[in-house]
């Protein structure tokens, strides 16, 4: 629910006895113009006035007019509650500020949503949403540009909504809240159209400063509460086509502290999907972890992330911003330049879940992807660390047979699936329940397929698995891989054993993974399939 700011303090309006000779203009964000008679600049009810002003650690100017240019400004700044509530919002904030410090909080962010602004502050480690502090959207606006433009310093001049700013508070504007310095970031984040955007300040408390309040009494003002968990049918059902083993693994590495998980494929694999199932899992799991992901397009909404947007920036200079607002877990969408995998894969080791994607056809070929785009800086001899990259997933989405009109294989003639796919599944088993694509029927609309189904392949890395990879060929590595008992099937077992099964066309599983014979490999069984 929204709570709407309280009304300006009667020492901070304009004074009845000084409506006649001062105007007071709200600016944007909260910064105060005062136009005065030039006749009662120096008037003690004035000087008295102003004095409060600073007390409170009001930002204002001071503009001297005469007679005649304060009657045309009074005209164009009519002294209405709209300045009571830009004097207001410079008020929320510094109490804000002054309870965090309270309380002991090390950061706050402000969250411009669609519809509404949070502002959520970090305690003991764990996010927290602040229910004292909850506006409307065009509140929140208001409300971070009393911060920026009202109390902040050392900055561009004024608030740009769409572009990265930094800013800091310090000096008489922390008066009072035991305060010595406030860093922030700002900028915009989706839906950017919507006046999207975040706030993020670290607080730096004052050695000895003496606070009016216990912690305890400054949580108890803050209203603090669990942030909201997401609503799971924003992108319906988690974890499409996965079997139950494999969503375990995937959750196993998401519950890691930090580590770099890269989803791997081609265009259109369901790549994007997959993490953002993963993502709305860990807000779900752990709602006071913060989220930042930098995507170019952004596919899906995350309203529970702060999603920025490229705006013609480098991932590296977003992903730089990134490291500055405290993210416990970060989305970088593609690696496409060594400098971008190399900082990736820093921020892995600094306390952070890194989740990527890459466009190699095979998990195991990434660390090699990686050594491609700087044999040096990224050579496998360094970045084959089982606590940097803790997981590579490998994903496809494969056409799924429409159950009533697939043919099976053995019903048709003998060149409806190449001889060799053929010959390569009858070294897997027996092909008596392999069917193709039929004709079309109602069921699929005539497409003779009904969706699309998940083939992938969890790697969760280790010490031995990385000392292979940086010592052996890739084809050897999988093998003794596959070969543990605590591994996954590989992408090509489980291609297999859907088309067996009679839930993919050969000639379609071929498409996207290329079926090969076996060689001493653990296929699935169909109730592994189907968990």
């Amino acid at each position: 629910m929204s709570v709407a700011p309280a009304a300006a303090p009667a020492e901070l309006t304009v004074p009845e006895h000084l409506l006649s000779h001062v105007v007071c203009a709200g600016g944007e964000g909260g910064s105060l113009t005062l136009y005065v008679d030039q006749r009662s600049k120096s008037a003690a009810a004035f000087q008295t006035w102003l004095q409060r002003l600073d007390e409170s650690a009001i930002t204002y100017s001071v503009t001297s007019v005469t007679a005649a240019e304060l009657e045309r400004h009074r005209r164009q700044h009519a002294t209405t509650a709209s300045d009571d509530l830009s004097l207001a919002m410079q008020q929320e904030a510094r109490l804000l500020l002054k309870l965090v410090d309270a309380a002991g909080i090390s950061d706050g962010h402000v969250l411009q949503r669609r519809d509404h602004t949070e502002v959520q502050v970090r305690v003991d480690g764990d996010l927290m949403t602040s229910n004292r502090f909850s506006f409307r959207a065009e509140e929140g606006a208001r409300f971070v540009g009393a911060i920026y433009n009202g109390l902040a310093s050392n900055k561009p001049p004024s608030l740009a909504p769409r572009e990265f700013q930094d800013a800091l508070i310090d000096g008489h504007k922390l008066a009072g809240t035991g305060l010595s310095t406030v860093r922030i970031i700002r900028g915009p984040a989706e839906p950017v159209n919507s006046g999207g955007g975040f706030l993020i300040a670290r607080f730096q408390s004052r050695p000895g400063a003496k606070r009016t309040m216990s912690r305890a009494e400054a949580i108890h003002a803050l209203q603090l509460t669990v942030p909201a968990i997401p609503d799971t049918s924003i992108n319906g059902i988690r974890w499409r086509g996965f079997p139950k083993s494999q969503v375990a693994r995937i959750i196993r590495l998401g519950h890691m502290p930090h580590g770099l998980v890269a989803f791997t494929g081609p265009v259109g694999s369901g790549k994007t999907q997959a993490m953002d199932d993963l993502l709305q899992y860990l807000a779900e799991r752990y709602p006071g972890r913060r989220q930042v992901t930098i995507e170019d397009p952004p596919e899906f909404e995350k309203p529970w992330a702060i999603v920025l947007p490229v705006n013609g920036m480098t991932y590296l200079e977003l992903l730089h911003k990134t490291l500055r607002m405290d993210p416990n877990i970060l989305l970088m969408a593609e690696i496409r330049t060594a400098a971008e995998a190399a900082a990736t894969l820093q921020a892995a080791l600094t306390g952070r879940l890194v989740l990527t994607t890459s466009h190699v056809t095979d998990p195991f070929r990434f660390f090699q992807r990686l050594e491609d785009l700087d044999p040096h800086q990224l050579a496998k001899a360094k970045t084959c660390d089982h606590e940097q990259v803790i997981g590579v997933i490998g994903v496809r989405l494969v056409p799924q047979l429409c159950p009533d009109c697939r043919v099976r294989l053995l019903d048709t003639s003998a060149h409806e699936v190449a001889p060799d796919v053929v010959d390569a599944l009858l070294s897997w088993g027996g092909i008596s329940q392999v069917h193709v694509r039929g004709a079309g029927c109602p069921t699929c609309l005539g497409r003779g397929v009904t969706g699309r189904q998940v083939i992938a392949e969890v790697v969760e890395t280790d010490e031995l698995l990385m000392a292979d990879v940086r010592n052996r060929p890739i084809a050897e590595v999988k093998r003794a891989h596959h070969a543990r008992p605590d591994s996954d099937y590989s992408m090509l077992a489980y291609a297999v054993a859907h088309v067996l099964a009679g839930r993919v066309d050969p000639t379609d599983a071929h498409a996207h993974i290329a079926l090969r014979p076996r060689r001493d490999e653990r296929l699935p069984s169909i109730e592994e399939l189907m968990s």
